[in-house]
């Protein structure tokens, strides 16, 4: 579960929650999206990673960011969403000190999950 969403689909226990989900997406440090609903996107011109959504997450790797209400063309949406997102870090193995190695948490941000809702 992601943010109060399943990965096999939405909690159907939650359905004002899943009536209002646009769109669950992945960006990787990257640039690899991986989206559903799936479909065309209109990227053209665009760095998704310079978004509020995805800049904020990577900024604040421990905090869930919630953005002020905008328009997501890119995402084929003609309505205003507010997106949900959080960082998405490369699993450790046991026992693995990663500030004993000298790397910060912002050196295994793997890369951004979210939510968007109307």
């Amino acid at each position: 579960e992601v943010l109060g969403v399943q990965a096999a689909g939405l909690d159907p226990t939650r359905s004002d929650l899943r009536s209002n989900v646009k769109q669950l997406f992945f960006l990787s440090t990257n640039g690899v999206l991986r989206f559903y609903p799936g479909g065309k996107l209109d990227t053209e011109g665009q760095n998704l990673r310079r978004s509020p959504w995805y800049t904020m997450a990577i900024a604040n790797p421990d905090l869930v960011i919630v953005t002020t209400p905008h328009d997501a063309r890119y995402f084929n949406s003609t309505s205003w969403l507010i997106t949900v997102s959080r960082t998405v870090l490369h699993p450790q193995p046991p026992g693995v000190d990663i500030v004993a190695q000298g790397l910060e948490p912002r050196d295994q941000i793997f890369g951004v999950v979210g939510v968007q809702y109307t």
